[in-house]
């Protein structure tokens, strides 16, 4: 039996429920499920003809749905039903004396909901059909051939649970990332002041090596504290690096390269004697692995280089190079034009504590270091990275 109840009134009108097989649902959001899986759906009619709505409630009623329905005309009543409750579907006449569908559309589209909007008219043109359908309707039906309004609302409701279900899923997705991210960025702030710390202690450390060197008076153990001392500066180094970069795990080796020989200059050049630098360094980046067993190497050829070179004062010039010369291998480069490291001086026999760190840090990076027959010295270091 069919039946109406009283709905609030808008602007200028009171509207009616217009509701089939029983009471008519309160106007509040907390009412049982409704949509194409329950058989029951609240359709929001915008129609001026009261014998229209019927006919279209009559029409869903025999697809097997049960029918909660609200006729509505002007712009004002849909604005409040839309603010009332939740709609399955709003279906809306093309032409009211008062009102029209692209404007109802309109309404709806501001309202940011997501509810199938189908158009139905006595006599609507394709080219009306195509414009209401790119202006974001769901579909458009005439008047006098309703016998697909049942399929066609079925359709819809089906799309808007995919719709949302698919918004569900991306707004999960969503939420995950930025757990994610947040969990990110805590960690990066964490390895960024792990970096930093350990920089710090291994300047603590530097400085207790340089105070002990200037406390003793011999010359060989002062020698010994400072060289100690230059091997923990190359490693604080590193961390340095990786504490003033966004990837917090790698560093451009190029980089530290120039501020690592500027730093053993500084500690191993002495009195008024002109040692240049010359520099052919790819930017390659290297992982925390690699990184610091080939600065300590690096710190060791150049500590060699200005510390036994160039005797008696003599001038000249340091090469380092550092490329890539296939994928998956790098090449370091220390070359000087001094006096020359007699051959085989890389050989295990060579009991030079500097020279044995060079030794296990090439076996470190399964590597190998090769000494180059010419005026002067050259030694090269290749080792693999990753592509």
């Amino acid at each position: 039996m069919k039946q109406e109840a009283s709905f609030p009134e808008g602007a200028a009108m009171t509207h009616r429920w217009t509701t089939i097989h029983g009471k008519a649902p309160a106007p509040a959001i907390e009412e049982e499920k409704t949509g194409p899986m329950t058989g029951r759906i609240r359709v929001l009619q915008i129609e001026d003809s009261k014998r229209d709505a019927e006919l279209i409630v009559c029409l869903l009623e025999k697809d097997g749905y049960t029918v909660d329905s609200l006729r509505v005309q002007n712009a004002q009543g849909v604005r409040d039903a839309l603010a009332r409750m939740p709609w399955d579907v709003v279906i809306c006449d093309h032409i009211m004396p008062q009102f029209d569908a692209p404007t109802a559309l309109g309404i709806l589209r501001e309202s940011g909901l997501d509810i199938p909007f189908i158009v139905v008219s006595g006599a609507i043109g394709e080219d009306i059909a195509v414009q209401m359908m790119k202006s974001g309707a769901h579909d458009y039906l005439t008047k006098n051939n309703l016998a697909r309004l049942g399929a066609a609302v079925t359709r819809e409701l089906r799309d808007a649970d995919t719709r949302r279900e698919r918004r569900k899923a991306e707004e999960a997705l969503r939420e995950t990332v930025d757990r994610l991210q947040s969990a990110l960025d805590e960690k990066t702030v964490l390895l960024k002041e792990v970096h930093h710390r350990v920089k710090n202690n291994l300047a603590v450390v530097s400085s207790l090596l340089a105070l002990k060197a200037d406390a003793t008076g011999d010359r060989k153990a002062r020698l010994a504290l400072a060289e100690s001392q230059q091997r923990v500066q190359s490693i604080a180094l590193v961390h340095e690096h990786l504490y003033g970069t966004d990837s917090l795990g790698r560093i451009n080796f190029a980089e530290y390269a120039r501020e690592l020989v500027q730093g053993v200059r500084s500690a191993f050049a002495v009195g008024d004697r002109f040692i240049g630098l010359d520099f052919e360094l790819e930017p390659i980046e290297l992982s925390i692995e690699l990184a610091v067993p080939c600065a300590l190497i690096l710190n060791e050829l150049l500590s060699n280089a200005f510390k036994y070179a160039f005797a008696d004062g003599q001038t000249g010039q340091i090469r380092i190079s550092f490329r890539q010369p296939e994928p998956g291998r790098c090449e370091l480069a220390v070359e000087d034009d001094g006096v020359g490291l007699p051959p085989g001086r890389l050989g295990a026999q060579n009991k030079s504590l500097g020279l044995r760190i060079v030794r296990i840090l090439t076996n470190q990076l399964n590597g190998s270091i090769e000494q180059k027959e010419r005026p002067g010295t050259r030694i090269v270091l290749r080792f693999p990275i990753a592509p």
